[in-house]
């Protein structure tokens, strides 16, 4: 009832674990933790192996004494053999049960292969069940082995993908005082043993593929911007998902078509939201998956807000910019702002005129500016478009021009101007930095999304769960975090997370 552990360097005993159960096997993950589970009490206990105690207890609901386990290490799922005729999948994080699939008598052992994505149990009743891991939440009966009576054990071997299952004739003899050679003895005192000469091995051979099925397809687009992300992504997961293949396709995306960058249930798609809410008669489900980039040039980055050095203006709210750049204020500002007293400015910089300046309005950057700041309200007709190298020219126009204010990205930022801190409402005012694009808190970060077609009340397609699943995750966001792009926070990605169910 108590797990030891050993030093292999020497043999030393370092310490126990007192488990509190009855254990039957273990598994590790590599990474520090060891799942063990206890038939008695049909729980796995999770050990902390840097600890030497148990950190966590998962009760199986509906499991009849747990005899065998195994896991994979990438998908983070447990394979909990019991002997109710069941395997139980667990999330090795959490211990939620996740499915049950149904096996044969008296399991007695459970391996995984990685390779295969292919889940094997071996049960008393001469039985090999084959089960295919389609994704970390789908899972199915492949075919069933048979082998030969009481051949309950098996060995896998990674490589050749084949399994070695002894056997023997067995016999029931009496249990004597005193006696050996294993075997449990059974209520009328009797024990199995093998009979002489009739040891073997079979071998099952399951091939270096698991077994055909429909491949799953899930294609995707966007634009030069999300390149690098999304190959990275899919790289990644369609390496733990062999039975699945999901592709990515460059799609030139005009600033005004809101362009897709992500999976698509029906078909890769770029349009414009009324023309999808044409088709479809709903707006496509929006998943955050990065915060963007913060100063990285020719990448999606945030906007910083600057003026003339010389210019006392240290912060505004996105309702006094709109202001500034839009008659209609659709923020709520309750006047025009077309001086710098308008703003708070005094003495001589109260009467000053302010000179918007901004990028073209055929331009990604003006677009995202006039849909967050303006709220898609237009541009007065004092904007200023310097140049065809906007985000240059803007600066330079800026280090010229005292009265003058614009946007651009912040890898764009130099010594001769100065970038303000912004407020979505009074009193929350941001400094821009990269620690605020990082924590999510600056007004004008531009986060990354991938839109996928899910009707209202509907669930996504499971292909395309699983895979926002693997990029909202911890391994997918550290993944993501190319060319300069910014994770989500934990708690931001676990809200996406959610979303997702």
């Amino acid at each position: 009832r108590n797990s030891t552990a050993i030093d292999a360097k020497d043999g030393t005993v370092v310490g126990t674990v007192d488990l509190d159960g009855k254990p039957e096997q273990a598994t590790a993950d590599g990474a520090g933790h060891l799942f063990v589970d206890l038939k008695d009490k049909a729980v796995v206990a999770r050990i902390d192996a840097r600890k030497l105690a148990i950190d966590q207890r998962w009760p199986i609901a509906g499991c009849d004494r747990p005899t065998s386990i195994a896991l994979d290490k990438k998908a983070r799922r447990l394979f909990v053999g019991c002997r109710n005729l069941m395997l139980y999948v667990m999330d090795s994080e959490n211990g939620r049960v996740i499915t049950h699939l149904p096996i044969g008598d008296n399991v007695d052992n459970t391996v995984f292969d990685p390779g295969t994505g292919l889940i094997f149990t071996s049960t008393e009743d001469a039985k090999i069940t084959v089960m295919h891991e389609d994704g970390p939440d789908a899972y199915r009966v492949v075919e069933t082995v048979k082998t030969a009576p009481g051949s309950k054990t098996m060995a896998l071997d990674l490589k050749t993908h084949r399994l070695f299952v002894p056997y023997g004739e067995v016999e029931k003899v009496a249990a004597t005082p005193g006696s050996t050679g294993g075997g449990k003895v059974d209520l009328s005192g009797m024990r199995k043993r093998v009979l002489p000469n009739t040891f073997g091995v079979l071998v099952v051979g399951i091939g270096d593929s698991p077994p055909a099925t429909a491949r799953r397809t899930l294609a995707t687009t966007g634009p030069d911007t999300m390149e690098g992300m999304m190959k990275a992504w899919i790289a990644a997961f369609n390496k733990t998902h062999p039975d699945a293949e999901v592709t990515f396709a460059l799609k030139e995306c005009h600033p005004e078509d809101r362009c897709t960058a992500g999976p698509d249930v029906d078909e890769v798609f770029a349009n414009t939201s009324a023309a999808y809410a044409e088709k479809y008669r709903y707006e496509p489900f929006r998943v955050m998956v990065s915060l963007g980039g913060y100063d990285t040039p020719g990448h999606i980055q945030a906007l910083g807000v600057y003026v003339h050095p010389s210019n006392p203006i240290q912060k505004l709210t996105l309702a006094q910019l709109d202001a500034i750049y839009s008659p209609e204020r659709r923020r709520g500002h309750p006047a025009d702002v077309t001086a710098w007293g308008d703003v708070g400015l005094g003495g001589e910089w109260a009467s000053k005129p302010i000179h918007a300046y901004g990028r073209s309005l055929s331009n990604e950057v003006a677009w995202y500016f006039k849909d967050i700041v303006t709220l898609d309200g237009p541009y007065k007709p004092s904007y200023i478009q310097p140049g065809k190298a906007a985000s240059v020219d803007i600066m330079t126009a800026l280090a010229g021009d005292p009265y003058g204010i614009g946007y651009s990205g912040f890898a764009y930022r130099t010594d001769k101007v100065k970038a303000i801190a912004l407020a979505d409402r009074d009193g929350v005012y941001v400094e821009p930095s990269r620690m605020a694009v990082a924590s999510a808190k600056y007004p004008l970060q531009r986060p990354l999304y991938i839109y996928v077609n899910r009707a209202p009340g509907k669930p996504l397609e499971p292909l395309a769960r699983e895979f926002l699943a693997f990029v909202l995750s911890e391994e997918g966001q550290q993944i993501g975090a190319v060319d300069g792009m910014l994770p989500l926070p934990l708690a931001l990605a676990a809200a996406e997370q959610a979303r997702l169910q």
